[in-house]
């Protein structure tokens, strides 16, 4: 490797952070072609600010009835594996 081609040598945290910047440019050009404005008033890119926050709000199921669907369908898969086990063993 000869002197010209570590000119134009770049980082995987180089390529990573040009990445991650080109991304977010295109979700928040999406976000202004899916933003619903009626006066047609293009979004300002260098206004928006990009919140990371992100809280657990619950664990669990709301209702009664959310649960018993979730254990239904962890019933229904148990008898999936045991049925293919099955078959596979016969």
């Amino acid at each position: 490797m000869g002197l010209d081609s570590q000119r134009y040598s770049t980082t995987f945290g180089a390529l990573r952070a040009d990445r991650r910047t080109w991304r977010l440019a295109d979700d928040l050009a999406q976000l202004d072609r899916d933003t619903d404005d009626p006066n047609t008033i293009p979004l300002d890119l260098s206004t928006v600010t990009v919140v990371n926050d992100w809280r657990l709000v619950h664990i669990g199921h709301h209702t009664h009835a959310e649960r018993e669907l979730a254990v239904a369908i962890a019933e229904r898969n148990r008898q999936q594996r045991r049925s293919t086990r099955t078959r596979r063993a016969a």
